[in-house]
């Protein structure tokens, strides 16, 4: 977040008369994007012209007079802020009418524990730590950048080994190695920066989606079945509405959001018991976030355990 500053604070000091900013505060705590929009707005005071690219709303509302709404290149709006409200530029973003109320009734009663923590320390960033997650839970993991989550999650998920402390898997003792332990003990990850850790880069849709199931799509001598992979992924294309035109479309070609429902998918195929999501809605389209959100509750009311880490309380 210091980096992220100081690109900001370089950027004013040029003393521009026109400023953009994309995405500003996709890292920054409350008190430093507070700081930000203090600043933004003595700018506008003394009239310089800015641009401020972002994707929540609730940031708009803040700092813009007006609102442009872009949606696949072409403008959708150019509106006063004072005349609008979320339900008119998600449109106008999606082209489409959005359901913005998320809603789930947890029924009451016992649930099996699918993962019991007693006390777990990673390194010098996590201390002693404790948590369960039932079986059709949500677990929400929340704190600043740079607090720990991250850490606690690849730990379970065999990335990172534990100094001290247990992990306990539907009540049998479970120390993780590596990522394939965890597959193989059907638990899943979806990384925090789906650029680095999640996107194959040069590897089109199809190969994306369809990795972590390969082991199931092989037939003998180790070759993939073409036909079982393209279903699979044609399925989950159209599932959750990725805006793909073929499964050979190149994935890093895709918008961040739809790249974000690639990793989803991935992730999903496998039909994990304990699904861990480190920021599945960051740096994406409000209409996209929805549909994320839509689909950890569906995950949950199937069954899953999930432990969704955020930065959006």
């Amino acid at each position: 977040a210091g980096g992220h500053l100081a690109l900001i604070a370089r950027a004013v000091d040029m003393d521009a008369k026109r400023l953009i900013l994309d995405e500003p505060t996709s890292i920054l705590t409350a008190s430093e994007t507070e700081r930000l929009f203090s600043v933004l707005g003595g700018l506008s005071d003394q009239g310089v012209a800015i641009v401020y690219i972002t994707h929540r709303f609730g940031e708009l509302q803040e700092v813009a007079h007006r609102f442009i709404v872009l949606r696949d290149g072409r403008l959708e709006g150019d509106l006063d802020s004072t005349k609008v409200n979320n339900e008119v530029v998600l449109e106008l973003m999606s082209g489409r009418s959005i359901d913005t109320k998320l809603t789930r009734e947890r029924v009451a009663g016992d649930h099996p524990r699918v993962l019991d923590i007693p006390g777990g320390t990673i390194g010098d960033k996590v201390r002693d730590v404790s948590l369960t997650i039932d079986r059709g839970e949500i677990v929400g993991l929340y704190g600043l950048v740079g607090s720990g989550r991250s850490e606690l999650a690849l730990s379970i998920f065999g990335e990172l080994p534990a100094s001290a402390g247990s992990f306990t898997l539907e009540e049998k003792a479970f120390d993780p190695r590596s990522a394939k332990d965890s597959y193989q003990q059907a638990i899943a990850y979806l990384p925090e920066d789906r650029k680095v850790q999640g996107l194959f880069h040069g590897r089109d849709v199809r190969e994306n989606l369809s990795a972590a199931e390969l082991p199931q799509l092989l037939q003998y001598g180790g070759v993939v079945q073409r036909q079982s992979e393209e279903k699979l992924v044609r399925h989950w294309i159209d599932y959750l509405r990725i805006k793909a035109p073929t499964s050979a479309y190149p994935g890093a070609d895709l918008s961040g959001g739809h790249q974000q429902k690639v990793l989803l998918a991935r992730v999903l195929a496998t039909r994990p018991r304990l699904l861990i999501l480190d920021e599945p809605t960051r740096g994406i389209d409000v209409a996209t976030k929805l549909d994320i959100q839509r689909e950890i509750l569906k995950a949950a009311d199937s069954g899953m355990a999930v432990l969704l880490i955020s930065s959006e309380l």
